[in-house]
């Protein structure tokens, strides 16, 4: 019988309680084809050594965090297959390491914090020559800070690499000046990005990218959330000190004439009505007068001709919609699916259902989780009787559920309408 082929594998390691707290520990590894670094570093602190630490955040869907230095070179560990060589790994150079191969991501978060309030000469960057296409798809693993010749060991003020499409995400002006006048046709809006920041970040990309495309100047102002979860739960001071935070971020593009446009039904029903009248903050009335749903400003943008349907590619697929409860708030109707409807080939369904069950934060507590997955139960059956190929809403939470109880793919509406009008059919916002 052949015994398998093993492979050397040298870490640099690093342990602050530890003197010298830097060494270089050796394993052997049995290699089988197809191996990557991550499934080696997995095998070694199962297997053979628990104190080993690194980092990969696979399951809690923050790609990036795996990146470490195989042989010198900068690499994503689940990424990086091998061949059976022996290798050297340590953790990527430039930042803190807290543990062998972790590094700490705190002076990076700090540095976009300070080059936020400082304004820096750095982003001097016409907008007009930023790559959207390419920065939206940054997953801020800090390779590219690590490969750089010159890094970020320059004037306090000059940002790293790493840091662009933070910056860009956090609306950091990219181009001198105090911002763009509004003049001519050109539209103006500031979007409000909670959810779609953090939890599933396509539908904020691909609205950043059909807006730009449409002529419409995007600027994302720093912005805390909403308040909507803080409202739900009965804490309204907090509420409010959110609302006020977001107020002072957001009154300054009003009064350059620019509206305020949210991707997910929670935010714009807050900023519409919530602000105002739970809340009671009177300085909200200008922002609730300028507030606008993302569906809702695009069925503008189509009004005004900036959206030509006529042009849209067709999307052959079968999807089946639920109507947020927080876009049945608004009494605006349903502008996706007056959109989606125009895009050839589309057979959208438009479910009759009411709420999917996991209300806001409701849902989430353990102590209501029978009594949310009963009220959403006839979503899911009515999903069920429709056999889609995919399933749509605008609310992020709506999209878990229909996700996690049916196993379907679900897709923000936009990002769909971005498929129909985008050229390139790479990564339309599907979430698995």
């Amino acid at each position: 019988m052949t015994s398998a082929k093993t492979f050397q594998v040298h870490i640099q390691r690093y342990d602050p309680d530890r003197e010298p707290p830097c060494y270089t520990q050796m394993y052997q590894v049995d290699f089988h084809p197809s191996m990557t670094v991550l499934e080696v570093l997995e095998l070694i602190q199962q297997d053979q050594d628990s104190s080993l630490a690194f980092r990969s955040s696979c399951r809690s869907s923050k790609c990036g965090t795996c990146a470490v230095l195989l042989n010198n070179k900068p690499v994503l560990a689940c990424r990086e297959v091998l061949d059976g060589g022996d290798i050297t790994l340590a953790a990527l150079p430039k930042l803190p390491i807290v543990r062998d191969l972790v590094v700490s991501q705190q002076e990076r978060e700090q540095r976009l914090e300070q080059i936020a309030v400082e304004q820096p000469r750095a982003v001097a960057l016409p907008e007009s020559k930023v790559d959207y296409a390419n920065v939206s798809r940054c997953i801020e693993c800090t390779i590219c800070t690590a490969a750089c010749p010159v890094g970020y060991e320059m004037d306090r003020m000059e940002p790293r690499p790493d840091l662009l499409s933070s910056m860009i995400g956090a609306g950091i002006p990219v181009s001198q000046g105090e911002g763009v006048p509004v003049e001519g046709n050109i539209d103006h809006c500031s979007l409000c990005l909670c959810f779609n920041s953090y939890s599933y970040t396509q539908p904020a990309k691909d609205t950043v990218m059909l807006l730009d495309r449409l002529g419409v100047h995007v600027a994302v102002p720093q912005q805390q959330c909403c308040g909507m979860p803080m409202v739900g739960n009965g804490d309204l001071d907090g509420a409010r000190r959110r609302a006020e935070a977001n107020l002072a971020s957001f009154l300054p593009w009003l009064e350059q004439g620019y509206d305020v446009v949210a991707a997910c039904t929670t935010g714009s029903l807050m900023l519409k009505e919530e602000y105002t009248g739970t809340l009671g903050l009177r300085a909200a009335e200008a922002l609730a007068s300028r507030a606008y749903d993302l569906g809702e400003y695009l069925r503008i943008l189509v009004e005004d001709g900036l959206l030509e349907l006529s042009k849209l590619k067709p999307v052959p697929e079968r999807m089946s919609y639920h109507t947020p409860c927080h876009l049945k708030a608004q009494r605006i109707g349903k502008p996706f699916v007056e959109l989606l409807e125009r895009i050839p080939g589309m057979q959208i369904e438009v479910l009759d259902t009411i709420c999917c069950g996991l209300s806001g934060s409701y849902g989430l507590k353990n102590e209501k989780h029978d009594l949310s997955l009963a009220v959403g139960q006839h979503l899911l059956d009515a999903l069920a009787q429709s056999q889609p190929d995919l399933a749509v809403s605008e609310c992020g939470p709506c999209q878990l559920r229909m996700r996690r109880g049916t196993g379907l793919p679900t897709k923000h509406p936009v990002s769909i309408l971005w498929q129909a009008f985008d050229e390139d059919p790479l990564c339309h916002g599907v979430q698995k």
